[in-house]
């Protein structure tokens, strides 16, 4: 078995996206499935020791001119390296950052999707020049973002024989599209979503959502392949036993205003009354005002690389995991990675349908609580009694929740794609 694979966020990005195909396509390899992937040159694709598989060859494609000048300039400030912390509370990284935001959504308003379809024709132009489509069994899309989906399109409207899986972690459209482009992003939606032979979501909420909207995805073959974790690296890091001096709680990931807000949790660290310290590790510069009530309870890592969050998020004894608003339609993918710490989770949801707080209780990985100051501070303090007395809140076990690792969800891709290479 062949596959193209058209994944623009790759290693050494470290988004969910990136992760969950270098994770999948690792796994894939492993059963023996040839795998060609054309991704963007990123000016980082050496800084980082990422492990590929010999059955996996990495076509890297200029990603135009704005985004490779971004990437460029990131290197060359050392917003990926070691410290990083120190340079995203400057002065100059924030201004620097939002001038690049500026343009980016400027220039993204113009365009399908983002910034990011500037990739596009460079990308086309390298297929038409080096890749024969024909000899693949499958062309499969990774998204977001929206470029990928937009070359899929592109493709099979070229040659409908194409077998394409069109991936999405998130909806084409999604909360944050923008409303001024809803009604040409709605009419490659729907087109991407026909002409595609296979779809996969994360979320089976999200199919139902999209099944009202488009009545024909009903009679279309479609997957739920959630977020995971590494069954191989967790056993490497659960060989090591790890309890801190100090009762300590880690969130790892991204904080959105109004979106996947930590006020509540704020004033619910701020009314704890033992010694503890909480560790914040992502693009969260702009919450570090915030998090200053909590004095030195509080530390900002910056951005830490994938394997490191790794180590940290097993170091920790409480995983702070907090719910979208918009639970219907996702669960953060930085949940099902936590799951391969086996470490305490305290899951932090927004209504009682919440799909996590289904999970944390199925699991029994910790505990679940409402986004109220009130009872995210019982959570901690219940959590940290059972601490003190060794006790540990989760109690699953690595066979337990070997269903939501890349590997096991690699092989039910694997199976269905024999099944449609075979139709």
């Amino acid at each position: 078995m062949k596959i193209l694979l058209i994944a623009y966020s790759f290693p050494p990005f470290q988004d969910g996206q990136s992760l969950r195909w270098y994770y999948l396509s690792n796994a894939l390899a492993e059963l023996g499935v040839q795998i060609d992937v054309i991704t963007i040159k990123h000016p980082l694709e050496d800084k980082i020791t990422w492990n590929f598989h010999k059955n996996i060859e990495i076509f890297r494609i200029y990603p135009g001119p704005i985004e490779f000048f971004a990437l460029r300039a990131k290197k060359n400030m050392g917003v990926g390296d070691g410290g990083n912390k120190e340079l995203r509370k400057s002065l100059k990284f924030k201004m620097m950052k939002s001038s690049y935001w500026g343009i980016r959504n400027f220039v993204g308003n113009l365009l399908p999707g983002d910034i990011r379809t500037e990739w596009f024709p460079f990308t086309i132009r390298f297929i038409k020049e080096n890749i024969d489509i024909r000899k693949y069994d499958y062309l499969i899309t990774s998204h977001e973002p929206w470029v990928d989906s937009l070359l899929g399109l592109y493709l099979k409207k070229r040659d409908a024989k194409i077998k394409w899986i069109a991936d999405f972690g998130d909806p084409y459209i999604a909360p944050y599209t923008s409303k001024h482009k809803l009604w040409f992003e709605n009419y490659f939606e729907k087109l991407i979503y026909k002409n595609a032979s296979v779809l996969i979501f994360t979320n089976g909420k999200v199919i139902e959502h999209l099944s009202n909207k488009y009545p024909f995805l009903k009679n279309k073959k479609l997957l739920v392949i959630e977020q995971g974790f590494s069954y191989r690296l967790s056993a490497e890091i659960n060989d090591v036993q790890y309890k801190n001096k100090i009762f300590t709680l880690i969130y790892t990931g991204t904080f959105y205003r109004n979106f996947r807000d930590p006020s509540n949790l704020i004033k619910a660290l701020s009314m704890i009354d033992f010694e503890y310290k909480f560790c914040l590790a992502g693009r969260n510069e702009k919450f570090i005002k915030d998090f200053s009530i909590l004095g030195d309870n509080f530390e900002f890592l910056g951005v830490v690389d994938h394997f490191n969050i790794l180590k940290l998020q097993k170091a920790s004894d409480v995983l702070i995991h907090l719910a979208n608003k918009n639970t219907s339609i996702q669960i953060p993918g930085k949940f099902y990675e936590y799951l391969g710490a086996l470490k305490p989770i305290l899951s932090i949801h927004f209504d009682c349908e919440d799909p996590t707080r289904k999970l944390v209780k199925e699991l029994r990985c910790g505990i679940s609580c409402e986004d109220n100051p009130i009872e995210i501070k019982n959570a901690i303090e219940s959590i940290y009694k059972n601490w003190k007395r060794n006790e540990n809140n989760c109690k699953a076990s690595l066979e337990g929740i070997c269903d939501f690792s890349w590997e096991k969800k690699a092989k039910i891709i694997y199976k269905n794609l024999k099944a449609t290479v075979a139709v």
